[in-house]
Parts: structure tokens; C-alpha cells; sequence
């Protein structure tokens, strides 16, 4: 038995859209504020996966570049932080941030509490 999926019809969002995402008025480090920021953060620095968002750590911004492997593939990816994913970035790194830290904080509950497993960080990404 074969079963055939349906082609979904992806469009881009205009300029216009992006626009107003990047306008909402959100009070700042509410949950609404991070996903938004992650959302615009991985669609200017060309789509990363949101498992790789949810992972990315200080120590992947390197020279003006962010460097991860990707989960899915396994592949090492090295792309140069575009100037509007950089102002993202820069809502979140204090004077406090260690290499270590995840750049968003979606992963924070399981880092605090430790080691995190496999298990633990593919609940927390699911």
C-alpha cells in the first residue's frame, strides 16, 4: 500500500509580514518574545532547523559567523550572521553569557538542572 501526501502550497511571507512580526509590541522576555525573536532570528540566517535554534550555544558565534552542526544531518554548517540575526543576538548576550550558555533560552530548565540527556533535550525540543 502506498501512501500519497499531499503537496503543500508553501508561500513566502512578503516583506510587509515580516515586517509586522518584527513590529509586534511584545513585552520583552515573555515567551511570545523569545519564539518571535527565534522564528526571525533562524528565517534571516537562511531557515535553521528549530532543533539547531533550540541548541545553539555562545560558543557557536565565531568570528562573525555561526558555526553548529546540524542535528538532522550531521553536517558541519558555517554561515555569516546577517547584520538583523546579529541585533537579535545582541538582546540576548549580557556581560554574564559563558560559551556554554544556549542563545536563546528554550533549554534553560533542563541546562539548570544539570546534565541534560538525550531524552531530556528531545522532550524539551518536542
Amino acid at each position: 500500500i502506498k501512501i500519497r501526501q499531499a503537496r503543500s502550497n508553501k508561500e513566502p511571507l512578503s516583506e510587509v509580514d515580516i515586517e509586522k512580526i518584527t513590529n509586534l509590541d511584545l513585552e520583552e522576555k515573555t515567551l511570545l518574545w523569545h519564539v518571535r525573536n527565534s522564528f526571525l532570528f533562524s528565517m534571516y540566517m537562511a531557515g535553521i532547523r528549530i532543533g539547531d535554534i533550540l541548541n545553539l550555544r555562545w560558543s557557536s558565534v565565531q568570528d562573525g559567523r555561526l558555526r553548529y552542526k546540524m542535528l538532522k544531518t550531521k553536517k558541519d554548517c558555517s554561515t555569516v550572521i546577517h547584520p538583523k540575526a546579529k541585533e537579535i543576538l545582541d538582546l540576548y548576550c549580557n556581560e554574564g553569557c559563558k560559551s556554554t550558555d544556549y542563545i536563546f533560552p528554550f533549554m534553560n530548565h533542563y541546562k539548570n538542572r544539570g546534565t541534560v540527556s538525550e531524552a531530556d533535550n528531545y522532550n524539551q525540543k518536542k
